[in-house]
């Protein structure tokens, strides 16, 4: 049995990692994003917005979005607590937390088991809304959700880019791994559109 081998393991390390103020610097691959990201939205790129574009470009964004929320956060509420408002429903998310400064919420959602991943989106679209349930004077902008999970299979991928493309949602994709026994946190990015005789689209296609 390994250290990560559940969960609930990689749960507590995060939250230590987050209680230390360190997350944004335990991240790995933010630099690539952002030079991507830069790239693609350079004057001298010429582009004619095909689907497969604006798709890579709203993943980029939404991760650099949630990247920038990940300092000084507070943890609200852990998986040993529902988040729920009304008696008998129950609702654990695996770590909700908040970014005070810049009135945002960050909800964590941690897959550490390949068979368990075709549940995330339908998890965090169920705490999403709770928490604006909370906070009824709030909108989708104010929270942010990452996903951390050892594998990104293609229903998981195709998922999330939908929620960061046509939802306008921002999610995060964080791979996880162990390798060595050391703990580490690599940035994303989901690959969901396949180029087949698209014609282009405007920018405000989006």
């Amino acid at each position: 049995m390994t250290e990560f081998s559940r969960e609930a393991d990689v749960q507590r390390w995060l939250e230590d990692v987050i209680a230390s103020d360190s997350l944004h610097e335990t991240i790995k691959g933010a630099e690539i994003v952002e030079k991507a990201l830069s790239a693609m939205d350079s004057d001298e790129f010429l582009h004619e917005f095909p689907v497969d574009y604006l798709v890579r470009l709203s993943n980029l964004r939404a991760a650099i979005r949630v990247l920038d929320s990940l300092y000084s956060l507070d943890i609200v509420s852990n998986s040993s607590r529902s988040i729920s408002s009304e008696k008998g429903e129950s609702l654990f998310v695996d770590l909700l937390c908040c970014a005070r400064e810049i009135s945002q919420f960050v909800l964590f959602e941690i897959k550490n088991q390949k068979a368990t991943t075709r549940e995330t989106i339908s998890e965090l679209m169920a705490y999403e809304q709770e928490v604006l349930n909370h906070m009824p004077f709030s909108s989708a902008n104010d929270v942010m959700m990452v996903v951390v999970s050892r594998d990104f299979p293609t229903l998981l991928d195709h998922a999330i880019a939908g929620l960061n493309t046509w939802s306008r949602r921002r999610v995060l994709c964080l791979r996880f791994s162990d390798q060595g026994g050391e703990a580490s946190l690599t940035v994303h990015i989901p690959n969901a559109w396949s180029a087949i005789g698209q014609k282009g689209l405007p920018p405000s296609g989006l």
